[in-house]
């Protein structure tokens, strides 16, 4: 099961599997709507809401663990990030879209965003690949969650300080995104 000890679930969570789906569905609602409210504060700001490196971080582990490294102890999660990455593309297409808006100061930017994004995505991918190899896949969908989760925080409030402004983010996107 798991290389690291302090990692694995507790036997009694792992033994009462409606436990153990009412939390994935639980988590998985909480992000589509957290999603959701990022594709149309997108619009309605005609801005992006998630940070690059956070966004591409968040694309890579989903894919990943949904497709190449789906994990095994509950299998209801493979379905649950996949259904992530189907939000997570809507986010990048909003993010693409409205992406050259506040890169108008750094043109070099503006003009490579694709080119950065499938970079970054493949960079991500190696370390999410990485986790898998080092801890299997249901540990390392654990620690690259975290990783994620702690990027998306740090990235969104580093954001909002650098923007000067709340443009792109949203009270409803921050409560449903930290309720899960």
């Amino acid at each position: 099961m798991a290389q690291v000890e302090g990692l694995q679930a507790i036997q009694g969570y792992l033994e009462n599997p409606t436990a153990l789906t009412v939390t994935s569905v639980g988590m998985c609602v909480c992000w589509l709507a957290s999603y959701a409210g990022m594709i149309r504060k997108s619009f309605q700001d005609r801005s992006y809401c998630m940070p690059l490196m956070p966004l591409c971080c968040n694309l890579a582990f989903e894919f990943i663990f949904s497709v190449i490294c789906p994990p095994t102890e509950d299998p209801i999660l493979q379905y649950v990030v996949a259904s992530w990455l189907a939000g997570s593309v809507m986010v990048v297409f909003t993010t693409i879209k409205f992406m050259p808006n506040e890169w108008k100061h750094a043109p070099l930017i503006q003009q490579n965003i694709l080119w950065i994004f499938a970079i970054t995505i493949l960079g991500w991918m190696t370390v999410h690949l990485a986790l898998a190899a080092q801890f299997g896949p249901d540990d390392g969908l654990a620690w690259g969650a975290g990783f994620c989760q702690l990027l998306i925080d740090a990235g969104s409030l580093c954001q909002v300080i650098v923007r000067g402004s709340s443009r792109g983010a949203s009270f409803f996107i921050w409560y449903v995104r930290e309720r899960k």
